[in-house]
């Protein structure tokens, strides 16, 4: 009965999670590519769908543990990908902005 609770709450979690991560995603990927945002926007669903597909398929295989090792590997690489695109963009920014006022 009390593992219910903490199921919801968990669900409760993750789906507030998943809100803001999807859009901060989109947000961003609107800013990074605002002249080809469809392109943007296609290419990213079609990796997320791939991703699904993929772990979809090899689940049944693996142990849960490794399971959430793979997935906290992608998420750290995924990460560390979106810090370094935000700080190439402030740098390409900032770069912007010294030949402007020069």
């Amino acid at each position: 009965e009390d593992q219910i609770a903490v199921l919801f709450v968990l669900a409760g979690l993750w789906g507030l999670a998943d809100a803001v991560w999807q859009t901060q995603i989109n947000a961003f990927y609107g800013v990074l590519f605002s002249n080809n945002d469809e392109a943007a926007f296609s290419n990213y669903r079609l990796w997320e769908s791939i991703g699904f597909v993929i772990f979809y398929i090899i689940t049944p295989y693996i142990r849960i543990r490794i399971a959430l090792i793979i997935l906290l590997i992608f998420l750290t690489l995924g990460m560390i990908g979106y810090g370094l695109t935000e700080y190439l963009w402030k740098i390409k920014k900032i770069k912007k902005i010294q030949v402007v006022s020069s």
